[in-house]
């Protein structure tokens, strides 16, 4: 080999190795950065808010998004990095089963009440006595499903709580559901049959809770891009505003209690200004 492509081969290693080295010190200090924004867990943009300390760490990052007046100037959202570490899950982005939220507003005491709203709810599925009506926003392609309201826009049905009152007794108690006038809290009897188109809820102010006091096998509810079924006595909890869609392809019927509550990262001087949907 001539001294030449020695040479030759030498520069070429040697570009090589400070190629990589460039390469490595970048990646370095990306993944340095990550990690910073990462443990931060820096909010960008709150509540329309610009947060110019967190915001003076990613410069061009925001630069980007000073350009979305859609984004930056929503009042009703955020904008942050976010990290999940490996474990993790959230169905489908929702917050779906949170322990916290879950005993914060009282759900667990629904649940540990179960049998006093089976017993009351079945009572009212009477065809002479009950007070069930059909779902009236026609969201049904097929099948029977009826509602029996008892809290609606923040309001009361005084005439349907006294018909169930030991349930209303206990709704009572939970400000943040009774109170949301941007929901409703219902009994929902499904017979097998029912399809219910894909739809999506009015709003994302609110987080939708159902309680089963009665699931018989087959029906099942679809959000997002999961499905799905209810367990007796259980809560499934979910953001209604994502598209959900429901089959009930069984034998018997399904009742369920359905909550609203106000979404808790809505804060209270906010909700008292929100409009009733």
């Amino acid at each position: 080999m001539s001294g030449k492509t020695r040479l030759f081969i030498l520069c070429m290693l040697l570009g090589k190795l400070v190629e990589q080295q460039r390469s490595n010190k970048m990646l370095e200090e990306g993944m340095a950065l990550m990690d910073k924004a990462l443990r931060l867990a820096m909010t960008l943009d709150q509540l329309r808010r610009k947060n110019e300390n967190h915001c003076r760490k990613v410069p061009r990052t925001w630069a980007l998004l000073d350009q979305i007046p859609e984004a930056n100037g929503c009042r009703r959202g955020q904008i942050k990095y976010s990290v999940i570490h490996p474990g993790g899950h959230v169905w489908p982005h929702t917050g779906l089963t949170n322990c916290r939220i879950r005993a914060h507003l009282g759900l667990k005491m629904l649940e540990n009440n179960r049998e006093i709203i089976c017993d009351e709810g079945f009572a009212q599925l009477d065809q002479k006595t009950g007070s069930f009506s059909p779902e009236e926003e026609n969201l049904r392609e097929t099948g029977d499903w009826k509602q029996f309201t008892l809290y609606q826009r923040g309001r009361k049905n005084e005439n349907h709580c006294r018909k169930v009152p030991r349930t209303c007794a206990l709704l009572d108690q939970i400000p943040e559901a009774n109170g949301c006038r941007r929901g409703q809290i219902n009994y929902s009897v499904m017979h097998p049959g029912v399809h219910v188109w894909p739809h999506t809820g009015p709003t994302n102010c609110r987080i939708r809770a159902h309680l089963g006091p009665k699931v018989p096998q087959g029906p099942r509810i679809r959000v997002g891009n999961e499905t799905r079924t209810w367990k007796e006595g259980k809560f499934i909890i979910f953001d209604d505003s994502f598209e959900h869609e429901v089959w009930h392809d069984g034998i018997d019927f399904r009742l369920v209690l359905i909550v609203d509550f106000w979404h808790p990262e809505i804060p209270e001087h906010e909700r008292r200004s929100l409009s009733p949907i």
